[in-house]
């Protein structure tokens, strides 16, 4: 049976859209289109219903997190590249012995964090301050963040998860409203790593990157 009219419509528009983001580079896994095959990245882009219309949303760990409104699923597309188009500060390069020192100055910090979190099930509403080397696994966006080199196993990410995934490194250059709590267990992964949810609405984390409040950060 050939498609009704309404659903060539979407197809159409689901492949003019997939054109339009390929033609940007984008990596087609990190934006999720209704008929995609296979696992989205981590922190993957979609459209998706919200309260008063489409939302542009981000899904993290599962978990659809809305991060632009949109008037109708044409205005959703536009709003969704816009998006993708911001302008972005260049990553900034450390050496690997930079790194290892600011890792070295936050240590005491993150110890005391994860003690204070120690009590099953508890969370925390934080300001992480500046200063602080971070990283993510999937793609750019999202709005989970875990100290740097945090292992895949105490992130609890599934296997999948990790299949051609990047990792994206950055330092905070100023406050950061987080909900602090340590992983659970998933996936057959023991957890346990510290992990900071943005806590403000409609806000990713290529927001901070494009407000400079967090930094990329490249380093070989």
């Amino acid at each position: 049976m050939p498609p009704s009219d309404a659903s060539a419509s979407v197809i159409t528009m689901v492949e003019n859209l997939r054109a339009r983001l390929n033609a940007r580079g984008i990596n087609p896994r990190a934006v999720k289109l209704p008929g995609d095959p296979g696992t989205p990245l981590e922190g993957a882009l979609t459209i998706a219903a919200g309260p008063s219309g489409p939302v542009v949303a981000t899904i993290d760990y599962g978990r659809p997190y809305p991060l632009v409104t949109a008037d109708s699923p044409e205005h959703s597309e536009e709003r969704l590249l816009a998006y993708l188009d911001q302008p972005l500060p260049a990553a900034v390069d450390y050496t690997p012995e930079q790194v290892f020192e600011l890792i070295q100055k936050v240590g005491e910090h993150y110890i005391d964090l994860m003690q204070r979190l120690a009590e099953p099930g508890s969370s925390l509403l934080i300001q992480l301050p500046a200063g602080l080397p971070l990283d993510r696994v999937g793609c750019l966006d999202g709005v989970i963040l875990y100290p740097l080199n945090t292992s895949a196993g105490q992130r609890s990410l599934p296997p999948t998860a990790l299949e051609g995934a990047e990792i994206h490194r950055f330092l905070s250059t100023g406050d950061i409203l987080v909900r602090a709590e340590l992983a659970q267990p998933w996936f057959g992964q023991p957890g346990g790593g510290l992990r900071f949810t943005l806590a403000d609405d409609f806000t990713g984390i290529r927001d901070l990157v494009a407000a400079g409040r967090l930094q990329r950060v490249s380093y070989r």
